[in-house]
C-alpha cells in the first residue's frame, strides 16, 4: 500500500483537484463517508457485543502489513461458491442456509435482510476479488455483482465487502461481524486492525475511481485540443 502514495500519484491527484473539480467532490464525499465511519467505529467500542470465533483479535499487526499488488486466485472457487449460495440464501430471506454461512448474525441484521430481501429478484455477475487476510486461510474480499429488483428490467451495479475466513472445519466462512450491517451499526465486537485494512481499502479504491475519471476526462481533452 505505501508504494502507491508516491510523489507521482500525488501529483496526479493534486493536478486532477485543479483541473476537474466535480470529481475531487465526489471522491472528497467518500473519504467523508470513510472518516464517519472510523468515528463510528471508535464510539462503539463500549457498546458491542463480544464473539469469540468470528471476532478474534488478528496475529499480525496491521502496521507490518501489506497487500498484495495482485489479487490472489487461492481458494477462488471455494470463494466464488460460498458468496454464490450467500447471495441466493440472502435474496430467498434463508436465514437457516445463511446462519451456516455467514457468522454471527444479530436478530436486528436477520430482520433486516427479511425485509430488503422482499425487493431482489436475484444477484447475478458474481464477481469476487481477493486479497490474503492478516492470517494464513483468511480474506479481504471485494465482490462486485449486479442486482435484480422485482419488477425492474435494469439491474442495479453494486460493491460489497467481506471478511472470510477458514473455520476449525476447514471449510471457508463469512466473518459476519465485517458485514455492511455490521459495520454501520456495531452490534458486535469489530477488530480494530481488520477495520483498519477495509477502510484502507475503500480508500485506495475511491483514489483509483477518481483516477481512472480523471485519465478518462484528459483523453477526451487531447482528442478535442487542436494540435
Amino acid at each position: 500500500m505505501k508504494d502507491f502514495f508516491n510523489k507521482e500519484t500525488l501529483d496526479n491527484i493534486k493536478q486532477f483537484c485543479a483541473e476537474n473539480k466535480k470529481y475531487v467532490g465526489v471522491a472528497g464525499v467518500l473519504v467523508g463517508l470513510i472518516l464517519i465511519l472510523i468515528v463510528v467505529v471508535a464510539g462503539g467500542n463500549n457498546d458491542r457485543q463480544s464473539n469469540t470465533e468470528a471476532g478474534s483479535q488478528t496475529e499480525i499487526s496491521v502496521k507490518d502489513f501489506e497487500f498484495e499488488k495482485d489479487y490472489t486466485n487461492d481458494a477462488k472457487d471455494d470463494i466464488s461458491t460460498l458468496l454464490a449460495d450467500y447471495y441466493k440464501a440472502y435474496v430467498g430471506d434463508d436465514l437457516d442456509t445463511l446462519g451456516k454461512l455467514a457468522t454471527p448474525m444479530s436478530d436486528n441484521e436477520k430482520s433486516y435482510i427479511g425485509v430488503v430481501s422482499q425487493y431482489y429478484e436475484s444477484v447475478n455477475d458474481i464477481t469476487p476479488y481477493t486479497k490474503n487476510g492478516l492470517k494464513k486461510g483468511t480474506y479481504f474480499v471485494s465482490v462486485k455483482n449486479s442486482i435484480k429488483f422485482t419488477g425492474v428490467d435494469t439491474q442495479a451495479p453494486t460493491l460489497d465487502f467481506f471478511y472470510i475466513e477458514t473455520g476449525k472445519d476447514g471449510k471457508l466462512f463469512i466473518n459476519n461481524v465485517y458485514s455492511n450491517f455490521n459495520r454501520t451499526y456495531c452490534e458486535n465486537e469489530l477488530d480494530d486492525d481488520i477495520m483498519e485494512l477495509f477502510l484502507s481499502i475503500l480508500l485506495h479504491l475511491s483514489l483509483q475511481t477518481c483516477m481512472r475519471r480523471y485519465k478518462r476526462h484528459m483523453s477526451r481533452r487531447s482528442v478535442l485540443m487542436p494540435i
